[in-house]
Order: C-alpha cells, then structure tokens, then sequence
C-alpha cells in the first residue's frame, strides 16, 4: 500500500445516498465498485476519481484507490513509519491521522 506526498482534499460524493459499497478490507475493490457505480448511475464520487486517476510517483492510473476501514487503520497503527517515510520523498508529514 501506498500512501502520496500529495494532500489534496475531495468531496466524497456529489449527492446523497447509500450504495451498498462495504468492503471492509479492499479499498481497491471499493474504489473500482464506486466508479462502475458511478459511471452506470452517471453520479459523481470526486475522491474517488482522484485516487482511480493518480499517475504520479510510479503508479499508474486505475492503481490508486480510497483506502477501505482497515487500510486505515493500518496507515493510522504505523502513522510515525508513515509520516517519517513522506518527510523523506519530500511530502507532508502529517498525512496521517496522529
């Protein structure tokens, strides 16, 4: 899993609703479901979208995804390996939740 230098900040949706998207552990799975979702519906998932459409750093697009609940609390139980990591490649070391 890959954390970006980048902080950018995205609206999760464009309107209300609940889609039944819950994978609990595979945010890559949820992020391609959300923009199927999206495309099949013609709705709007901005973080998403940016995450699915990242190309920098090595990744390609179609690579990057919205962490699931459990990505996060992994990113969240490492926080000081993981902001140390991103002082080093020259990006914000407070990315993650402290």
């Amino acid at each position: 899993m890959i954390v970006t230098p980048e902080q950018v900040q995205k609206i999760w949706a464009k309107q209300d609703g609940m889609i039944g998207i819950v994978n609990l552990n595979d945010g890559f799975v949820n992020t391609q479901q959300l923009m199927a979702y999206a495309k099949d519906n013609n709705v709007k998932f901005p973080a998403a979208e940016w995450c699915a459409n990242y190309s920098q750093n090595g990744v390609k697009p179609g690579e990057g995804f919205l962490p699931a609940i459990y990505q996060v609390r992994l990113m969240v139980s490492n926080h000081k390996i993981v902001n140390r990591s991103l002082v080093v490649i020259g990006g914000d070391k407070h990315l993650v939740f402290l």
